[in-house]
């Protein structure tokens, strides 16, 4: 802007204050030559020739004058517009300024809301981190608590095999002694039996033996009631009434025995 300050500096110097001072003084200072020139004549020439040069510089001057006026318009009408445009290039750079502003403002609350997402979703990737972790953490410990109940549980497993094998070991001989035991006692059994077989026959036998002699003791009881019923009949009056009634009790309870429901008794027992 150097060369706009001295457009400014040369419309100062050419002011319209200066210039009327300056056609005053040559005014005045023409009258005067021209009050000299009347005083001294026309004689003198060389004031004549100087007078006017002096005319000719004011026509000069005043013309001179005129263009600096028509410059100045010119450099004020320039400058006015220099300063429009410079307005105008300073509402357009802060439009575009204040575009641009708008756009980082945008961008920066984008930004800040990515960044608060990002922050969001680094707070969660941390908790689900951890979490992850803590699962982890408790895997490994199942891990290796099954690993250890595993462990343990094939030594179980083991020693159960060793114990299962001793005791199958054990079981055979024990089924062995088992299988001999039942022979054993299946044969006692058999032998029980055809003990029984002899007991039952033995005691047939002797209920048979025992029936023969109960018919003997019966027919004899019989035999001895019918002597005794010929012997009452014989010694009716002889006899009291005692010796009538027990008598006829004994005749009533040899009378009353049933020898075949004896011998079912017997048979049954």
């Amino acid at each position: 802007m150097p060369h706009l300050n001295g457009s400014k500096e040369m419309a100062t110097e050419w002011s319209p204050t200066l210039n009327e001072a300056s056609n005053e003084f040559i005014m005045i200072h023409s009258r005067k030559l021209l009050e000299d020139k009347k005083l001294v004549g026309d004689h003198n020439s060389v004031v004549s020739t100087l007078l006017e040069e002096l005319l000719q510089a004011q026509r000069s001057i005043n013309k001179l004058k005129a263009e600096q006026k028509t410059i100045q318009k010119n450099v004020e009408h320039f400058l006015q517009n220099l300063k429009d445009d410079k307005i105008f290039l300073k509402s357009k750079e802060h439009h575009k300024i204040k575009a641009t502003i708008g756009e980082l403002k945008g961008k920066l609350e984008r930004e800040r809301r990515s960044r608060e997402r990002m922050e969001l979703l680094n707070t969660k990737l941390v908790h689900e981190l951890a979490e992850a972790n803590l699962l982890r953490k408790q895997f490994m410990t199942n891990c290796e608590k099954e690993k250890k109940e595993r462990e343990l549980m094939e030594e179980m497993c083991e020693e159960l095999a060793m114990q299962i094998g001793e005791d199958k070991a054990k079981l055979t001989v024990i089924l062995s002694e088992s299988k001999r035991i039942c022979e054993e006692v299946e044969e006692e059994r058999n032998m029980m039996q055809m003990a029984e077989l002899w007991r039952e026959e033995r005691v047939q036998m002797k209920l048979v033996d025992a029936q023969f002699v109960l018919e003997d003791k019966y027919n004899r009881l019989v035999q001895l009631a019918a002597s005794l019923e010929r012997f009452l009949i014989s010694r009716g009056a002889e006899l009291d009434t005692t010796e009538l009634e027990d008598a006829e009790l004994i005749k009533q309870e040899v009378e009353s025995l049933n020898i075949q429901r004896v011998m079912e008794l017997s048979f049954d027992v």
